[in-house]
């Protein structure tokens, strides 16, 4: 892949299988972000393809988000209980399948020290809570 004159991809193959969890490390403009990119379908590769499970990313828009989770660097927290910052990830997802996901995301412990548990608020942006407690709020949702 390249933007204008520059290339910032070449012939690069990826393979990663279901369940499978990927981190892009490299320095300042190393092209991680393209990468992400490329994965997610929002730009399109100049010579060969992305594929998923042998399908095209560009036909899985609809289903990418159900294959693909991207947890950034800067994780966003919204000034809600933490049930519902969780829940904002599946809203249809049951306060039992919430629980689950807390727990997964090894946040139980935090939670039991919490005088209001799973209905404390995240205040503005998480602030209440460290930036790795912040990125394991956003990977249970």
């Amino acid at each position: 892949f390249k933007y204008d004159d520059k290339t910032i991809i070449r012939q690069l193959n990826l393979t990663v299988v279901p369940g499978q969890k990927i981190a892009l490390l490299g320095r300042s403009g190393s092209g991680k972000t393209t990468l992400l990119k490329l994965i997610t379908g929002d730009i399109l590769p100049v010579s060969g393809q992305v594929t998923i499970g042998g399908h095209d990313v560009s036909a899985l828009q609809q289903q990418l988000s159900q294959l693909v989770a991207v947890l950034d660097q800067q994780a966003y927290l919204f000034d809600t209980s933490i049930l519902n910052n969780v829940r904002m990830g599946n809203l249809s997802a049951t306060d039992e399948q919430i629980k689950i996901a807390i727990q997964q995301a090894g946040l139980q412990p935090l939670i039991d020290r919490l005088p209001s548990g799973y209905n404390t608020s995240m205040q503005e942006a998480g602030t209440r809570f460290s930036g790795g407690e912040r990125q394991r709020f956003a990977l249970a949702r």
